[in-house]
């Protein structure tokens, strides 16, 4: 149905800015807002799929919204309104249409995507810094323009912070996986990177954790961090003793929580089931490390929380299956002996050999998550392609 909606709304010119002047005003700003949210869905819808989206490209024009209340748009105008000031009711969609109008010009982006049309990225600014980041030039764009005026004790602009700083995180880590994919980062390197994926989940954990954002818990459903949890705990299992190792973990473990008692509600085998696995490799090998270090291992949040559910679910399963049936019971009891009994590698790009080996591949961003995952999970991995994210 989606991609029926992409195409009707290409076939009436939704796409296109020189349609879209053809109508007055406040039908043209309708159609933009349409046309940026079918986008920016189908564009997630792509990435948790694990297909390449092609919709979020330069191919088309169509502009981003206006910054404008809904009450300065009336249906008698004959030009469109003047932004009055730095925020309106439409910040929020305003500010996510100016992610996705940055991401389809960006050739970090492009370069996963569609890379036959990075020649079409956006060029360096001529007045810009000699070798400054795109991501950085774009940043202080939207800090100047939008978030420095947003009020955190307005809903509207806080979930516009904190969802703007979160996906300029991910932003970075993309422009990472395109620079050193598929080469073997340092040491240095690597170490440079965890901070963005350490912020995504920061970014997270701030929106679910606060009060004022409980009415957007419906859309955090749909953005979880996997590209942050997946970078983590893949470094995790190669260098469980960085210097990074016990913060990740504390804030895998925080943002772990909030999950938790949203999706409590929800469908916990939902998150068990893609991520459960991962989690206890990464930590057998640190727990394993800080052994051999002489350190007492102290269980993360994360492992306990996951340990309590899977106990819980057990229960359940056991009471509610019929005889012969293998319950959630005899399923973890797998998990000890069937996990990665594979040492990691040095190197994450170099592939592990082994029955529940992963690929290798650098986490997310080769948008094949479940190629990344292998065996790991055991035989009943889900479908990722069929798993209703949404929920």
């Amino acid at each position: 149905m989606l991609g029926i909606a992409i195409r009707v709304a290409q076939r009436m010119g939704l796409h296109s800015e020189a349609i879209c002047c053809e109508y007055s005003p406040l039908e043209a700003e309708m159609r933009r807002r349409l046309w940026w949210a079918l986008v920016l869905f189908d564009t997630r819808i792509g990435e948790m799929a694990d297909y390449r989206t092609t919709t979020l490209t330069p191919l088309w024009d169509c502009k981003v919204p206006l910054n404008v209340n809904d009450t300065d748009m009336r249906p008698e105008m004959t030009t469109a309104p003047k932004v009055q000031g730095k925020s309106s009711e439409a910040l929020f969609a305003v500010v996510r249409g100016e992610v996705g109008e940055f991401l389809r010009h960006s050739s970090a982006h492009l370069d996963f995507t569609c890379p036959a049309l990075k020649i079409l990225a956006r060029k360096a600014q001529p007045d810009a810094p000699a070798g400054a980041d795109e991501v950085d030039i774009w940043e202080k764009s939207i800090e100047d323009r939008y978030l420095q005026f947003c009020d955190p004790e307005n809903p509207l602009h806080f979930m516009t912070l904190w969802a703007t700083r979160q996906a300029l995180a991910k932003c970075r880590l993309i422009s990472h996986y395109s620079k050193h994919t598929p080469g073997r980062p340092t040491d240095a390197q690597r170490d440079a990177v965890i901070p963005y994926a350490l912020r995504m989940l920061e970014c997270d954990t701030i929106i679910l954790t606060s009060p004022s954002a409980q009415r957007y818990f419906w859309l955090m459903h749909f953005y979880f961090p996997f590209p942050a949890y997946l970078h983590l705990l893949h470094d995790l299992r190669r260098r469980p003793l960085s210097k990074h190792a016990q913060h990740c973990w504390s804030l895998m473990s925080d943002n772990f929580e909030a999950r938790a008692k949203c999706l409590r509600r929800v469908s916990p085998n939902l998150l068990f089931r893609t991520i459960t696995a991962t989690v206890y490799h990464a930590w057998e090998v640190t727990e394993s490390a800080l052994r051999q270090a002489g350190h007492s291992p102290e269980t993360p949040k994360i492992v306990c929380i996951m340990r309590t559910w899977l106990s819980k679910e057990a229960v359940n399963a056991a009471q509610e299956a019929p005889p012969n049936v293998m319950t959630a019971q005899s399923h973890t009891a797998l998990w000890p002996t069937q996990m990665h009994n594979t040492p990691a590698p040095a190197d994450p790009y170099t592939p592990i050999t082994g029955n529940n080996a992963f690929t290798g591949l650098p986490p997310w961003m080769t948008f094949d998550i479940s190629g990344q995952m292998g065996d790991s999970m055991g035989t009943n991995q889900p479908d990722w392609s069929f798993m209703n994210w949404g929920l």
